[in-house]
């Protein structure tokens, strides 16, 4: 979660004389200085979570010692992220993710490549129409008066954050030439877990923001329904599918169709057969991939339906060979 800090910057340490852009942690104090901006990211190997920005004079006026983090940026990261602040309509600014530490053993591979293709999702909806549909939640910034606090027991606040920006008619973008580094994690068990984390959020963020889906036929609207909702209830139309041709099973075209979506069904667990024994087949890890994680989906859809106790949760393990 994103928030002011009303701590006296007086006391961060202020000796360091270093250009801000050669290390963006160098604490330079700006003293008197207003809050235009707000960041959240991580550096690898340093517990910096957030950053406060003087955005006239591009200075750290201070950061939050929170999370250790697994995310690398290029030196020149965040001078192409507040540049796009120059623009008054925009409001959020997030960066291009890059993975590292892909190994064919587990899901890493996979799992790159959906981000890959979610990246270029979001990158155009940002160049179409400004209304990317949620930073990565690594590397982004935005505006300190459009920042709205984060509902209690929010798991996905990154996605609040971005909505709520959105809602106020900012734009919300990607900058592509602002890359990070993160390494992915190659468990699949991690990764599930992760992911039914993160649909327990996104079923807290649609019952708040489901008011969008209203504008379908406007840009925001559009973008929320195709790119977020209905790969939310992907599980259900799955669900749904086979169902169906069971009950037209005595049809040719839907008892190919049902024993079709069996033998997709059986592939993860014949893949994790073959993991057991140190075989490893990308296509068929691409199977198992896309139903666990629609699994987790599921899953995460009545954790959401119990009630969410905490936003509490434990960092998914890197480099983590499955």
């Amino acid at each position: 979660m994103i928030h002011k800090d009303n701590r006296n910057h007086n006391n961060l340490p202020h000796s360091l004389h270093i250009p801000f852009f050669q290390n963006p942690l160098a604490p330079v104090l700006a003293r008197n200085s207003r809050f235009v901006l707000q960041l959240g990211f991580g550096v690898a190997g340093v517990s910096a979570h957030r950053l406060w920005l003087d955005l006239p004079r591009l200075r750290l006026v201070g950061y939050d010692r929170q999370l250790a983090s697994n995310i690398f940026h290029n030196p020149d990261s965040l001078k192409m992220l507040v540049r796009n602040f120059k623009n008054e309509k925009v409001g959020l600014v997030d960066s291009v993710m890059s993975h590292t530490g892909l190994d064919h053993s587990g899901i890493s591979i996979q799992e790159t490549t959906y981000v890959q293709r979610e990246s270029r999702i979001k990158k155009m909806e940002g160049m179409l129409w400004g209304s990317m549909m949620g930073p990565s939640g690594g590397f982004y910034a935005i505006r300190q008066h459009l920042f709205h606090p984060v509902p209690k027991n929010f798991l996905v606040d990154d996605f609040y954050i971005n909505m709520k920006v959105l809602e106020d008619r900012y734009w919300s973008i990607c900058e592509p030439l602002s890359i990070v580094t993160e390494d992915v994690s190659n468990n699949w068990i991690e990764d599930f877990k992760r992911k039914m984390r993160i649909s327990a959020g996104n079923f807290q963020n649609l019952r708040i923001f489901a008011y969008f889906l209203l504008r379908v036929f406007q840009p925001v609207g559009f973008c929320f329904l195709s790119h977020k909702v209905l790969r939310w209830f992907g599980p259900f139309f799955l669900l749904l599918a086979l169902i169906s041709s069971a009950m037209n099973y005595k049809e040719a075209f839907f008892m190919i169709l049902f024993y079709a979506q069996i033998i997709l069904i059986i592939i993860p667990i014949f893949d994790h057969i073959l993991r057991k024994i140190k075989i490893h087949i990308v296509i068929l890890r691409f199977v198992s991939h896309f139903y666990n994680t629609n699994l987790a989906i599921l899953l995460g859809f009545f954790w959401f339906l119990k009630g969410i106790k905490t936003n509490v949760w434990q960092p998914t393990k890197r480099n983590q060979s499955q």
